[in-house]
């Protein structure tokens, strides 16, 4: 099942929230500082996005789509002939091919 992603830009520090707009459900919520952002690891569907700064100003906006995460992952051989598929959070998966 592939996971999905939000990305955006802050014009000033703030909380992010965002939710589910099946259920309303909280997916996510993070703090996060001014300029570029993601936010990964979300489910398929609508969400609701939500962004509160220090002061309380709060902008929301509605039917946001998300992206499709791409894993990237890298393929490379080690000393053995194995194939690793090697993701961004270092995690891999080693194919004997002999």
């Amino acid at each position: 099942m592939p996971s999905y992603k939000l990305t955006g830009w802050l014009e000033e520090p703030a909380r992010v929230l965002i939710f589910k707009e099946t259920d309303w459900s909280l997916e996510k919520t993070e703090a996060l500082p001014r300029g570029d952002f993601i936010i990964g690891n979300l489910s398929t569907g609508a969400k609701m996005v939500a962004g509160r700064n220090a002061e309380g100003k709060v902008e929301v906006y509605g039917y946001v789509d998300p992206e499709i995460q791409s894993l990237g992952s890298s393929l490379l051989i080690n000393t053995l002939g194995d194939f690793l598929l090697i993701n961004t959070a270092g995690d891999f998966l080693a194919v004997d091919i002999g």
